[in-house]
């Protein structure tokens, strides 16, 4: 009981000196209670991190999301190399390389990253902008690659910083997962760290596409994969880790170039060549991507293969050669540079590269070059009728034909083009004229076929010397200036040639025909013969004649203005394709005087002109029959245009109209016009009997007359009808025939006759005999009379005769109411 007091009492004594410790003391003490406290820190923290890690196993285990390998893309993109870099506290430069085992494109698929076991990863895009992938040991950014394949061979680096910056990388633990975006198919999984059976997997993925790597020695920052297995090592991004890489040795390089001779090692380009053109290249051996190895071949020759090869597809190793292989041997005298032997070929090709085969090391040339043909060295064509006369034709802008282009040179699969403006057989340009293009070059012959050329002009087109071109074949050097743009030199110049090649020769093609015509018609118009009236019978002529405008056009409806000259085929007068007027009437026959052919007028342009007939010459007549009633004459002019080389009608006064065009229409108020009016009266001329005292001059009826329907009327619209006394009125006194413009006798005298209205007034002539101062008579007749007035005065059916009349002197006739007369001897 004592003893425990005393304690008691010492404690509670030792508690109240107070005690002040030197500077070096308070230190050493602030350092121990540092010291304790990260040790308890670290303590709780490790016991923490015990408990967090095996809940998590637990939950992982529990949770694992089953992954199956793809059935697309299984370990062609695999893991190569782990950079931890966390080394003397520093991070963050650390890094993940993957390798590719086949061609992949890194669009559309992700890697994912999770470190010591923990339940939180990092997804980021395999074409991640940041990414980097070395193509043939070149630094691309992996964004490039979102479409285009990464070819077998490469490698893809993913610095730490996209997944997270600082400490991101755990170098004891961590899982890498390359799968397809969205799904559960994996590329491949891989997981390393020391104790992996002791540790947490956050996924879990079919063998077949799992690696894993169990590391002896946490120490280090670098694993890498190698032929005999995951190891730790000196990790380089961009290179293989099978052990023939390394930088600087003294005889050895690590990749190769080739560069026009002269040029820069490392920046130096390959030109253009032309097939069957000699050349060499420099050939260097380089320590890396911008240092030339000097030493290479230093202390002993060194033999390497040049080759050139088709770099169109695959990788460096596998692209295949053209040509034979050459030996090159470098010696140390070279310093790393040899200029290779003369090559050339002659075949055409794209996309070549230069191939450096060492013992252990392939290499290509940093820069592509093309071959091309030297020209196209024949070129045809299906249209080979090169003359207006008849032969091939095709019309503008509707015929398709053929162009053949061909180099003669195998390998040359480009695809030719035409210039846009050509020139015609007149020297004429003509722009956008030819369309169509070219199909592929057949690889073996080096020939391009085009079978869809139409050219919208008329007449021959010339293709002169290189109008049909090459600009593209030539692309790969054309983006770094590898030959002279828009240049067609064959001739070397400062190394280079033209980017271009072009037909050799001139080619002239035809004869090309228009596609349809378009024709304008005026609006013609017929002269009604008495003005407001003509005779059923009596021929009408023009006052307007009827004028057709023909424009030749192509499919487009564009005037080719080529149809002139000797290129004009319409021939009104052929005996095929000639012309002939067609008239035709709504309801009657009609007696056509004139139906010659138009005349035609080559305007020079493309247009011309049809005339038909003229404003002096009677062009028809309707037929006389028997009498009807007056009626409205409705005429239509037809004709069939169609030149010698079967060219037709498309379109006529802006309407879609084949052949055949037609002024007017047969139909009621459709007809040709006529000046004053169209009304056709069925007439007639007579006369009739007269008496009279001898002593008075005596009035004979002459006039014209017109069928109403029912009967005959006097014609009072008759103003042109004309009677010629001396030619058409005859007169006989019982013994003498004379003409009526002369004097008769009569018993002691005698009579003449006169003519009051010459031409007609309303439908009389005004016939008049003077006194005769004596009884008689004179019979009258007349003669030479239009037909259109004759009538069927002697009752047989034909309308073929003339009035008859007798004119008495000195006789009366009697009262006209006078029923019946008589006289009583």
């Amino acid at each position: 009981m004592s003893t425990f007091i005393l304690q008691v009492l010492m404690v509670c004594f030792l508690s109240s000196v107070a005690v002040v410790p030197s500077y070096a003391d308070k230190k050493q003490d602030q350092e121990n209670s540092i010291d304790k406290n990260d040790k308890e820190d670290k303590k709780d923290k490790d016991d923490e991190n015990d408990k967090d890690n095996k809940d998590n196993k637990d939950d992982k285990d529990d949770n694992l999301t089953s992954l199956s390998c793809s059935s697309s893309y299984a370990n062609a993109l695999v893991s190569n190399e782990m950079n931890v870099s966390k080394s003397s506290g520093s991070s963050g430069d650390g890094y993940i390389e993957l390798y590719t085992n086949a061609p992949i494109v890194l669009g559309g698929k992700t890697i994912s990253y999770s470190g010591d076991g923990k339940k939180n990863s990092v997804t980021i895009a395999l074409d991640h902008a940041a990414a980097r992938v070395y193509l043939e040991e070149t630094n691309v950014s992996a964004s490039y690659y979102s479409a285009n394949l990464v070819p077998a061979g490469s490698f893809i680096v993913f610095p730490e910083a996209l997944f997270g910056g600082k400490n991101a990388f755990d170098k004891n633990y961590g899982e890498i997962l390359l799968q397809e975006s969205g799904s559960l198919s994996v590329i491949q999984y891989f997981r390393y760290g020391v104790s992996l059976g002791a540790k947490s997997q956050l996924w879990q993925v079919d063998n077949a596409c799992s690696a894993s790597y169990e590391r002896n020695n946490a120490s280090d920052n670098d694993i890498c994969a190698k032929p005999d297995g995951w190891q730790t090592c000196t990790a380089t991004e961009g290179y293989s880790n099978a052990g023939f890489n390394n930088i600087g040795r003294d005889t050895l390089a690590s990749r190769f170039n080739c560069v026009e001779n002269g040029t820069d090692p490392i920046t130096g380009q390959l030109y253009t060549k032309i097939t069957g053109q000699s050349f060499s290249f420099d050939v260097i051996a380089l320590r890396d991507t911008a240092t030339v190895e000097t030493a290479f071949a230093d202390t002993a020759d060194h033999n390497v293969k040049f080759e050139l090869v088709d770099a169109s597809n695959g990788s460096c190793a596998s692209y295949p050669a053209i040509g034979s292989a050459h030996n090159i041997t470098f010696t140390a005298s070279d310093a790393g540079r040899k200029t290779s032997p003369t090559v050339s070929s002659s075949m055409a090709y794209k996309y070549l590269k230069c191939r450096i085969t060492d013992a252990t090391v392939v290499g290509c040339s940093t820069d592509s070059f093309a071959i091309r043909p030297v020209a196209f060295s024949a070129v045809t064509s299906s249209m080979n009728n090169i003359s207006a006369a008849a032969g091939v034709t095709a019309k503008a802008g509707t015929d398709f034909f053929t162009i053949t282009a061909s180099t003669s040179t195998p390998g040359y699969n480009g695809t030719p083009k035409i210039n846009s403006t050509l020139h015609d057989h007149n020297n004429s340009a003509q722009v956008n004229k030819l369309s169509g293009v070219f199909d592929s070059a057949n690889n073996n012959t080096g020939a391009a076929v085009g079978a869809n050329f139409k050219y919208a002009e008329v007449g021959l087109v010339k293709l002169a010397v290189n109008d049909i071109y090459d600009d593209s074949f030539t692309s790969i050097d054309q983006l770094n200036g590898g030959c002279m743009v828009a240049s067609f030199a064959n001739n070397v110049v400062n190394g280079k040639v033209g980017c271009n090649f072009g037909n050799s020769s001139v080619l002239t093609i035809g004869r090309f025909i228009p596609d349809h015509f378009d024709v304008a018609l005026n609006t013609p118009v017929f002269s009604a013969s008495n003005t407001s009236f003509t005779y059923i019978g009596q021929p009408v002529m023009y006052t307007t004649i009827p004028v057709a405008i023909v424009t030749a056009k192509n499919a487009s409806g564009v005037t080719t203005k080529n149809y002139a000259g000797s290129y004009w085929k319409v021939n009104p007068i052929d005996a095929t394709y000639g012309i002939t007027p067609v008239y035709t009437e709504a309801s009657h026959a009609l007696n056509v005087i004139d139906n010659s052919a138009p005349v035609a007028i080559d305007n020079g342009d493309g247009r011309g002109t049809l005339s038909f007939s003229d404003t002096s010459s009677n062009i028809l007549a309707i037929t006389r029959n028997s009498p009807v009633a007056p009626f409205d004459a409705e005429i239509a002019l037809s004709f069939t245009l169609i030149d010698t080389d079967g060219v037709e009608v498309a379109n006529v006064n802006g309407l879609a109209q084949t052949n055949p065009v037609v002024f007017g229409a047969p139909s009621a108020g459709n007809g040709i016009r006529f000046s004053g009016a169209k009304e056709q009266r069925w007439g007639r001329i007579a006369m009739a009997n007269a008496y009279g005292s001898e002593l008075m001059p005596l009035s004979v009826p002459l006039i014209t007359e017109y069928y109403d329907g029912h009967n005959f009327i006097k014609n009072l619209a008759d103003n042109r009808t004309t009677i010629n006394r001396a030619t058409q009125l005859s007169l006989n006194n019982g013994s003498t025939t004379k003409a009526g413009n002369q004097a008769m006798t009569i018993g002691i005298g005698n009579a003449t006759a006169t003519l009051s209205h010459s031409p007609f007034s309303a439908g009389d002539a005004g016939l008049v005999f003077s006194a005769p101062n004596a009884y008689g008579y004179l019979d009258l007749s007349l003669l030479n009379i239009d037909t259109w007035l004759l009538f069927d005065w002697d009752g047989n059916g034909a309308h073929d005769n003339l009035p008859k009349a007798r004119a008495s002197f000195g006789l009366y006739k009697g009262n006209d109411k006078q029923i019946y007369f008589r006289e009583v001897y």
